[in-house]
């Protein structure tokens, strides 16, 4: 009998240990189908809110302010989504869009544009659901649309009634008198609006084709919407300092873009369709250290108008070979990156006329000097803070170069530095700033062609600065 009922117990334990497996199982189930449901929303908010930035910079950058209302609220508020997820952060947003909408729809009121005041107050009411703020808004710009009623359909006397009614709430104080005017100067005049009216092209549309240059500067977007290919008329985005990981593949549509700042982001790769932007003229990408830089160069060889390119920051150990391609590059820059050494395809690069090698430490100047001395377009060369600096003899084939940047280079020996320098018959400038230095070398008399030099940041006592001005050039600028 006993080992029957410990039989019985063990089947029971057995039992009751698969149904907590099972149980724990189907928990663990669960959770992991809420944290994917956790992650789709958070993901669909995230687009969500970049749509809602996008749009809501648009209308603050637009010259139409209100003309794409009633478009524009069907197109971001497509979703439930919002309604049941608002973060603390897109309450915000959406506060601060209704505020926008508010102010808006207050200047269209002022301004006598009744339908486009009630437009931009609903979408404040439907971002904000606190209607105090909106409702005698709404009821004035309804008055001000039946006035208008009124006067069009050649009720003059009962419209001025209205109108001055308006006027009495604080609104469109010279409405009134601009009304009688048109009274008296012809009862048809509402025709001709009602025909600018019906021409105008649809609200949202008209929000792409205005801005030539959208800024959405440091608004801590993970993604830019799709929705940015319709921009098409844009000339230049600046989108830096936000959190992008790459761009979407409608970039490809704005066709007109000249100018691109997408510094200080977390950019790696940007979409192939980048290839298509054939106006293209400078790019700001620095700040961005995770940046594929074999990708990106392959990228830009299809771009035939870039001038200027600025990779500062971005880690950037070898420069692919691909960059000899960029044949009408003016400016790059390669500030502060772990450079070691340059492609020998720089010096193809025969329109170059701005190079920036400066604060890459461990760059082997010895080998970059004869690739870059063979850039003979060279005018301004910023060589700021390199640890192993010694300016080669081949320096003085750079017959072009105007400026040049050799400041915070302490082991740099500047006697033979500026020997060659003199050498060259265009050099106007020269920053020897930060080095430390106590005298400067007497050669630098012969820099006849001298106009500004700077040197603060050096150990000049009183004595040796008035021998300094007596034997530079007359009219040469010294910064101390």
């Amino acid at each position: 009998g006993t080992y029957n009922l410990l039989t019985d117990s063990l089947k029971h334990l057995y039992l009751l240990k698969e149904n907590l497996y099972l149980k724990l199982k189907q928990s663990a189930y669960n959770l992991e189908q809420k944290n994917k449901t956790n992650r789709k929303l958070n993901k669909e908010l995230e687009q969500k809110k970049s749509e809602i930035i996008l749009l809501s910079e648009a209308v603050k950058q637009s010259k139409l302010q209100g003309k794409k209302a009633t478009e524009l609220i069907d197109f971001i508020l497509n979703s439930e989504i919002i309604k049941k997820s608002l973060s603390v952060k897109t309450q915000s947003i959406y506060q601060n869009i209704s505020d926008l909408y508010i102010e808006g729809g207050k200047d269209f009121l002022e301004n006598s544009d009744f339908d486009n005041s009630i437009v931009n107050f609903k979408i404040a009411e439907y971002f904000s659901p606190s209607k105090v703020k909106t409702d005698s808004l709404i009821k004035i710009a309804e008055k001000g649309i039946f006035a208008d009623s009124l006067f069009y359909t050649g009720q003059q006397k009962k419209a001025i009634i209205v109108y001055n009614e308006i006027s009495g709430s604080g609104f469109s104080s010279n409405y009134c008198n601009l009304q009688n005017a048109k009274i008296k100067e012809s009862r048809l005049v509402w025709k001709d609006q009602l025909e600018q009216i019906e021409k105008r092209p649809n609200a949202l549309d008209r929000l792409y084709l205005d801005p030539s240059s959208l800024i959405l500067k440091n608004k801590k977007l993970y993604c830019i919407p799709s929705e940015i290919g319709k921009f098409i008329n844009l000339r230049e985005l600046d989108i830096s300092f936000n959190k992008l990981k790459t761009l979407p593949p409608d970039i490809e549509h704005l066709s007109k873009l000249e100018i691109i700042w997408i510094n200080d982001n977390q950019i790696y790769r940007l979409p192939e369709s980048f290839r298509k932007l054939k106006s293209l003229k400078q790019i700001n990408l620095n700040g961005n250290n995770t940046l594929d830089i074999f990708a990106f160069i392959n990228i830009m060889t299809d771009l035939p108008n870039i001038k200027e390119l600025d990779l500062e920051r971005n880690k950037i150990k070898y420069l692919p070979s691909e960059i000899g391609k960029l044949k009408n590059l003016e400016i790059l820059n390669l500030y502060k990156n772990d450079l070691e050494t340059l492609p020998k395809e720089l010096a193809n690069l025969n329109k170059l006329k701005h190079l920036d090698i400066g604060s890459n430490l461990n760059l082997n100047l010895t080998q970059a000097a004869g690739i870059i001395s063979e850039i003979q377009s060279l005018e301004i060369l910023n060589m700021f803070n390199i640890d192993q600096i010694d300016l080669s003899e081949e320096f003085v084939k750079l017959t072009s170069l105007k400026e040049i940047n050799l400041s915070f280079n302490k082991n740099l020996d500047i006697a033979k530095a500026l020997e060659i320098l003199a050498k060259l018959p265009k050099l106007e400038y020269i920053d020897l700033s930060g080095n430390e230095m106590i005298e400067l070398p007497l050669n630098i008399a012969d820099l006849k062609y001298l106009k500004k030099i700077n040197l603060s940041g050096n150990k000049f006592e009183r004595s040796q600065k008035r021998k300094i001005k007596k034997i530079l050039p007359e009219n040469c600028q010294i910064i101390w």
